[in-house]
């Protein structure tokens, strides 16, 4: 059984803390120009999952283009563990090769995840982008290509970004990975609903079933919940509101289509690549990978 030192425990326990704040954290505008997330923001009732991987050694290879390793876990431990982040608390296991093999399926071979690697009896700790899983039953290896973050400002998880390309080390150790939210197969959006009061607005998905949603309400009292695996219900009271909706799929193919029906007064509309906003009516929606 591998045994974990009492500064490596407090150093995994950050991560993990850091990991599911920025998982949880989200603003956007309210038509004023300025960003705003309230403390009354409603949460969804699903959540995503967070994987951790470790193994008793790592090693972490340069290739040839920049900011780019090859990071191998060997005497890899049999099972990768699972959570699910906020608000629901579910834990559990999966072999590496399912995990391995899921890779494609949760969406990360389309949008590659960010991880925090955490190293050797000091709890050395870097953020890299992973992608290409390669696992070894007979040699009992799971690899990665690896993308360094660490040095660019806008990682979420840049507080832990540690030294240079030039300073991180070969041999790795006893090492931990704590990798990302898995979001379907990448499908999915954003939502923007002004409601007035009393106002109501109910999305129906036609093909694909919701994977996660969450609710934030920017202005106003009112709330949105997931009502069904394909349904999401958004309602305001006294006052008019503004909700901001972020929602991923299962895995399934683009386009994503449903219906809307809304009181009278409700205006939504749908974040595209571009930054801009795109109004739907109600009645039938579709949009595609490209956004439109």
């Amino acid at each position: 059984m591998q045994v974990m030192t009492r500064a490596r425990i407090r150093a995994i326990v950050a991560l993990a803390v850091t990991a599911l704040l920025v998982a949880g954290c989200t603003s956007d505008d309210a038509g004023d120009g300025k960003t705003k997330a309230t403390p009354g923001a409603k949460a969804s009732t699903t959540g995503g999952q967070l994987f951790v991987a470790s193994a008793s050694e790592g090693t972490l290879e340069p290739q040839d283009a920049e900011h780019e390793f090859t990071l191998t876990l060997a005497k890899a431990h049999d099972s990768v563990g699972v959570f699910t982040d906020r608000p629901q608390r579910k834990a559990g296991t999966e072999s590496l090769a399912d995990f391995a093999a899921a890779w494609d399926k949760r969406g990360f071979t389309k949008t590659p995840p960010n991880a925090a690697v955490v190293w050797g009896k000091d709890s050395s700790s870097r953020i890299f982008e992973l992608s290409d899983p390669a696992y070894d039953a007979a040699a009992d290896t799971l690899a990665f290509t690896a993308h360094d973050l660490g040095d660019e400002p806008s990682t979420a998880l840049s507080s832990f970004k540690g030294t240079p390309d030039a300073e991180l080390p070969t041999d790795l150790g006893e090492v931990s990975v704590f990798i990302d939210n898995a979001a379907g197969d990448g499908s999915g959006g954003t939502f923007f609903v002004v409601l007035p009061p009393q106002g109501r607005a109910t999305v129906t998905f036609a093909d694909q079933k919701l994977y996660s949603s969450t609710f934030w309400v920017v202005q106003g009292d009112g709330a949105g919940s997931q009502a069904s695996p394909t349904e999401m219900d958004i309602g305001c009271e006294d006052k008019q509101c503004y909700i901001m909706v972020q929602f991923s799929m299962d895995p399934g193919t683009w386009p994503i289509s449903g219906t809307v029906t809304m009181t009278s007064g409700v205006k939504l509309a749908r974040h595209v690549p571009d930054g801009s906003k795109v109004d739907i009516p109600e009645g039938e929606f579709t949009f595609g990978e490209d956004g439109k």
